[in-house]
C-alpha cells in the first residue's frame, strides 16, 4: 500500500472588465504523509523516512479575451518543494521547489466548443539522490510541456 499526499487547492476567478479577467490558486500538500512509505529496488529497500514535508503553492494568472473568439491566458507560479534536505531527495521524484510560467491561446468555434494551445516552462531547485544502489545530482532542472486541447460543452 502507498500513501498518497492528500490536497488541497483554492481557486478564484474575477472578472476585471469585461474582456479581462485575474486568477488565482492556494493551494497545500499533505507530503509528510508519503514517508511512512519505503520503495524498492533490485530488491533492495529504501527507506523514505524523514525525506518529505509539507508543500504549498501560489498562483496567479490573467485572462484577455482578444475578440469573442480568441482568448489568451498567462501566468506564474510556485510550488515549494517537498523535501527536508535537497541534497537527499528520492529516485522516485528528484525535484525540489518550482517557479512555473505559462501562457496559451483558446480560440471559440461557437459556445460549445474550443481549441486551446499552451506552453509551461518550469525552473526547479537542484536535486541529489544518494541511495546505495543509484545515485546522480540534478544541478539545473528545467521541464517544459506544450498542450492542446479540445473542449465541448454538453
Amino acid at each position: 500500500m502507498v500513501n498518497s499526499p492528500q490536497q488541497l487547492m483554492v481557486s478564484a476567478f474575477h472578472t476585471l472588465a469585461h474582456d479581462w479577467a485575474i486568477m488565482g490558486n492556494l493551494g497545500w500538500q499533505d507530503w509528510s504523509r508519503y514517508n511512512d512509505n519505503e520503495v524498492a529496488i533490485f530488491d533492495r529497500t529504501a527507506s523514505q523516512k524523514g525525506l518529505y514535508q509539507d508543500s504549498y503553492h501560489l498562483a496567479v494568472g490573467l485572462q484577455h479575451d482578444l475578440t469573442p473568439q480568441w482568448t489568451l491566458n498567462g501566468g506564474v507560479a510556485y510550488d515549494s518543494s517537498a523535501y527536508r534536505d535537497q541534497s537527499h531527495t528520492s529516485l522516485t521524484v528528484p525535484s525540489g521547489s518550482a517557479l512555473r510560467l505559462g501562457t496559451g491561446v483558446i480560440y471559440a468555434f461557437n459556445a460549445q466548443e474550443t481549441l486551446g494551445a499552451g506552453f509551461e516552462y518550469i525552473h526547479m531547485e537542484s536535486a541529489s539522490v544518494d541511495e546505495s544502489s543509484l545515485s546522480g545530482h540534478y544541478p539545473t532542472p528545467a521541464l517544459y510541456f506544450f498542450a492542446l486541447n479540445y473542449g465541448r460543452r454538453f
